[in-house]
């Protein structure tokens, strides 16, 4: 069932970000996935492969479940989270904004919980808490700095 889920909720994101009306360019939003995947990809080595912190099933279907979370689904979330930050134009949409995506990336990992896709050994929650919002920070540090780069920087939050 945890694949059912994660994969109906990859789509449902991949979906609203293609329907959704973009307050970035195509390179913009490709740096951001291609950062975000990164961040998530190598993030998530480190805490299961080599510090062992969380432990994966050994079920195929919820192994691809785990994949898709970790290479479709956060970066395409953090994503639209760009996005939506820079749409909304105020303070109070920004923290709107954050808050939403913190909650949806908590909610599944929390999901991933519950239908035991991983476990926690050395981990819990609050790491979660804190994973989400350093990975919000650096995800919008890197493209605030890669937007410099590109010269589309202006008139932006």
């Amino acid at each position: 069932m945890g694949f059912v889920v994660f994969f109906t909720a990859t789509w449902l994101s991949v979906l609203g970000f293609a329907a959704m009306r973009k307050s970035l360019s195509f390179l913009e939003n490709t740096v951001i996935l291609l950062m975000a995947m990164i961040l998530s990809v190598n993030v998530s080595w480190i805490l299961v492969e080599e510090l062992q912190w969380i432990h994966l099933s050994q079920d195929p279907l919820q192994y691809t479940a785990y994949l898709l979370h970790r290479s479709v689904l956060q970066p395409m979330i953090y994503t639209i989270w760009l996005n939506a930050l820079y749409r909304g134009g105020t303070h109070a949409g920004a923290v709107l904004a954050t808050l939403g995506c913190s909650a949806v990336i908590l909610g599944l990992n929390f999901t991933g919980v519950y239908y035991q896709i991983y476990s926690f050994v050395r981990w819990n929650f609050w790491y979660d808490v804190l994973y989400a919002g350093i990975s919000l920070l650096l995800l919008f540090g890197a493209f605030k700095l890669a937007a410099k780069g590109m010269g589309s920087e202006e008139g932006r939050i």
